[in-house]
């Protein structure tokens, strides 16, 4: 398994996530972009908000059993970003040739 580190990926402009998974951000890795999904905070540590559902490593690792028992499912790759563990997705809506604002809902 190889963890990219995506400190370098250019932000890919006009392209949005919403969610409750936690903060997001489109990227291009590899002439592609890729949603970027980070792990919800616990700074404050009276109500943290983290669990398996919200962790890069979970879906990460969900994806890749989905795929080894051969569903299927999205392309994801783990990696670094910022100081944190996170995971990347492979955007199969937008384009980089994309001029156009884009929100894409993740509920």
């Amino acid at each position: 398994m190889k963890i990219i580190d995506f400190s370098d990926a250019k932000t890919a402009g006009g392209i949005f996530y919403g969610g409750d998974a936690g903060a997001k951000e489109a990227v291009m890795h590899d002439n592609g972009v890729w949603m970027i999904k980070y792990p919800k905070t616990t700074r404050d540590l009276i109500n943290p908000q983290i669990s398996y559902t919200t962790s890069p490593l979970s879906e990460y690792l969900g994806s890749k059993i989905y795929e080894s028992l051969g569903l299927p499912t999205h392309e994801v790759l783990l990696g670094t970003r910022k100081g944190k563990i996170v995971v990347a997705c492979k955007d199969f809506i937008a384009s980089e040739k994309s001029k156009n604002l884009i929100l894409i809902h993740f509920h």
